[in-house]
């Protein structure tokens, strides 16, 4: 019986240590991918440090059921109060908890160690924001044809924020620095794959490239007046169209559909471009 009893000791000592040990090498990794990224939300697929990932979103699960179950605790302790009184029931009721406490494997001391290192326990919140805006820019590219949506985007500003943040996050990661917002590996994969642009450069480009068929319809014609029914470019055509409805929409105070800055504004005036082509 006394060599039973050992046997079960160090056996329960050699699991108990066993997790600590688990979960201070996670710990550790994640110590790790924040000190690389600045932020601690690992994708579930991050592959140098397999499991990661998943014990992350396991640790926000568990946060979550002791995190719901604070709000029952004084419910509980009434009842299983009322319990002992009675049938006794209740001393089993509270051994079920302890249990279930023991599966979540949360101490208050976990949770402080996990606090220190800056580990976000809604990043599951986050995942579904960021697919949320996912679904949004799949929706965008399906009417447009294209994912440059404009940063005031009317129809959905935060869509157009999104996709400025997500730039200027990889922006960031290309030249070693920490982004403000999360884009890990992962994203940067889900993004690609429908089709967002990285550079903003892409936009000045796009502008440029108009800006230099403006100038050859100019050599060939004498002016900037680009009839909406000019079949040789019809591009060129609707383009001017659209950045002098801009240009009025942000002289009402409006937000316009297509980026005029003061720099594009002195740009198209340089050519010869001109905002109100009926006037003398």
């Amino acid at each position: 019986t006394g060599t039973g009893t050992g046997t079960g000791a160090s056996c329960w000592k050699w699991t108990s240590t066993s997790h600590d040990e688990r979960f201070n090498i996670y710990c550790d990794q994640l110590v790790s991918f924040k000190k690389e990224f600045g932020h601690c939300h690992v994708p579930w697929n991050y592959k140098k440090s397999p499991g990661l990932g998943n014990w992350c979103n396991s640790i926000r699960a568990a946060y979550t059921i002791l995190h719901n179950k604070k709000t029952n605790d004084n419910d509980n302790a009434n009842a299983n109060a009322a319990n002992a009184n009675g049938s006794g029931s209740g001393n089993a009721a509270t051994e079920k908890e302890k249990e279930k406490d023991k599966k979540i494997s949360l101490s208050p001391a976990r949770l402080q160690r996990l606090k220190e290192i800056g580990f976000d326990f809604s990043g599951k919140n986050q995942d579904e924001k960021f697919e949320k805006q996912c679904s949004a820019l799949l929706k965008f590219k399906k009417e447009k044809g294209h994912c440059n949506v404009p940063q005031r985007y009317t129809a959905n500003p935060s869509l157009g924020q999104f996709c400025t943040n997500m730039r200027v996050a990889y922006n960031c990661l290309l030249v070693g620095k920490k982004p403000k917002h999360n884009l890990s590996q992962d994203r940067i994969e889900r993004l690609e794959e429908i089709g967002l642009k990285w550079k903003v450069k892409d936009y000045e480009e796009r502008f440029e490239k108009h800006c230099r068929a403006l100038e050859e319809f100019k050599a060939k014609h004498g002016h900037c007046n680009v009839s909406k029914n000019f079949k040789e470019d019809s591009t060129l055509a609707t383009w001017c169209h659209q950045i002098r409805f801009a240009y009025h929409q942000k002289n009402k105070g409006k937000k316009p559909g297509l980026c005029v800055s003061k720099i594009r504004i002195e740009r198209l005036e340089a050519i010869g471009f001109k905002w109100f082509p009926n006037r003398p």
